[in-house]
């Protein structure tokens, strides 16, 4: 039978404290995810390839390409202060300077084994679509359609800019840190962006891709941010598991990459000690278990992998 004291203690008395000094970090994000679309057909993608393309082709067909950063390194909540974005622009029929929009993607897309025939357009003919690529009508190829062909996207777009010769660029934009602070708050609705390019006159242009063989000519997100400011103390979810003469009990709590967590326990409120390990937050909820033969009181201490935390009472 599982003592009465116990359910009190464990449905009270367990909280979650977060240090409130931050401090501002700079991570440097590659493309996770990348790829080109092609108007004139619905089978043709380059998930795989070392260029993706923007802008009105030869043939008059239009191109988009599609990228993704993966923000996971970044905490839930985190405050975004600044981001750069950087594009190398590696192939194109004319050095003549393009206008280009970037705007923020609206729902999920493929990436799949999908590359280019280098000796036709120099890739930028676009090469047979494999399941789960997306392509101009279907944003999981043979799977998902775009909801309006040409990819779901906000209309205003996030940042406009201009490409020339071949060369490294650099696109800054207010917009960019607004996507990514609504990404950082909720990353559920990460799905990157999509490049558009004017359709005006032949203005085609290629860029390095994530696969490119020299790492400083990839896609690259530079952002500044720091960890979410002090949060309420908050009682964590427990859960009774099974009992004889002890009892098992299980603690579970949310967590962020980039944050370590460590589970204290005391008799008394006085004097604590650890309960286990340092756990590793993961962007997952997280769950230790604790077997208890009398009275605990437990407190998660929640600090920045530089930083340092400090618990509160239960």
């Amino acid at each position: 039978m599982v003592p009465g004291w116990l359910v009190m203690v464990l449905a009270v008395s367990v909280m979650c404290c977060i240090p409130a000094h931050v401090q501002a970090e700079t991570t440097t994000l590659t493309a996770s995810r990348d790829t080109t679309i092609f108007s004139e057909s619905a089978d043709l993608s380059l998930g795989a390839d070392d260029r993706i393309f923007a802008g009105r082709a030869g043939n008059n067909g239009d191109r988009r390409a599609l990228l993704k950063f993966d923000l996971a390194g970044i905490p839930r909540g985190a405050s975004i202060h600044s981001a750069t974005l950087e594009l190398t622009a590696v192939r194109m029929p004319s050095s003549t300077a393009f206008d280009f929009s970037l705007h923020r993607l609206e729902n999920d897309w493929g990436e799949e084994f999908s590359f280019a025939d280098r000796g036709v357009g120099g890739g930028g003919a676009g090469g047979t679509a494999m399941p789960g690529d997306a392509t101009w009508s279907e944003r999981f190829y043979e799977s998902l359609p775009w909801s309006s062909p040409g990819g779901d996207f906000n209309l205003l777009p996030t940042v406009a800019f201009r490409i020339g010769p071949t060369g490294r660029y650099t696109i800054i934009g207010e917009n960019l840190l607004d996507d990514l602070q609504s990404w950082a708050d909720d990353p559920s609705t990460n799905f990157g962006w999509i490049i558009l390019g004017s359709l005006s006159t032949r203005s085609v242009k290629g860029f390095a891709s994530r696969e490119a063989t020299e790492e400083g000519d990839r896609p690259t997100l530079v952002v500044e941010w720091t960890a979410p400011e002090a949060e309420a103390d908050t009682i964590l979810e427990i859960d009774i598991v099974a009992s004889t003469d002890s009892a098992l009990v299980r603690l579970s709590f949310p967590t962020d990459a980039g944050f370590s967590y460590q589970v204290i326990e005391s008799r008394d409120l006085m004097d604590w000690k650890s309960s286990g390990p340092p756990l590793t937050g993961t962007g997952q909820e997280m769950e230790v278990f604790r077997v208890v033969v009398e009275k605990r009181f437990f407190k998660l201490i929640k600090e920045s992998a530089t930083g340092s935390g400090s618990g509160g009472g239960g």
